[in-house]
């Protein structure tokens, strides 16, 4: 099953709680062809780690990532020289048929109703495809 997933970064600061008021930014995106049983919870938690660990460590420290995938989307969101996924920051995961929204909690994920103050960049600036090993 093809899964899409968007981070979006809060823009007031970094390791602020989630708020609906506070503008998001969509920061990266790719699309990932996983079994169809894993979770949205379990991808934001993958997202996690692929944009909080050195590539080089990747492998070692998140042995559940494919190798070479992994390595190519972690690399893709240092080289924009984005910041951290951190506390209040919020990872969209939709499917053909579904969309969930969760926010990046101190400890794990919160579900939250889709926000309404986000903003996007074009599709062709942050979207990247990425089949899993």
């Amino acid at each position: 099953m093809m899964f899409h997933v968007t981070v979006y970064h809060n823009a007031a600061d970094q390791f602020i709680s989630f708020r609906h008021e506070r503008q998001l930014l969509a920061a990266f995106a790719f699309s990932r062809a996983l079994p169809q049983n894993t979770t949205a919870e379990q991808l934001a938690e993958w997202t996690f780690c692929l944009l909080n660990i050195d590539p080089d460590t990747l492998v070692d420290s998140c042995p559940t990532l494919d190798t070479a995938s992994a390595f190519e989307l972690a690399c893709r969101y240092r080289r924009q020289e984005l910041r951290s996924l951190s506390v209040g920051d919020v990872v969209r995961v939709s499917t053909a048929t579904a969309v969930c929204w969760l926010v990046c909690d101190g400890l794990g994920w919160s579900a939250i109703a889709a926000p309404s103050n986000v903003h996007a960049v074009a599709d062709g600036e942050i979207s990247t495809t990425c089949d899993s090993d």
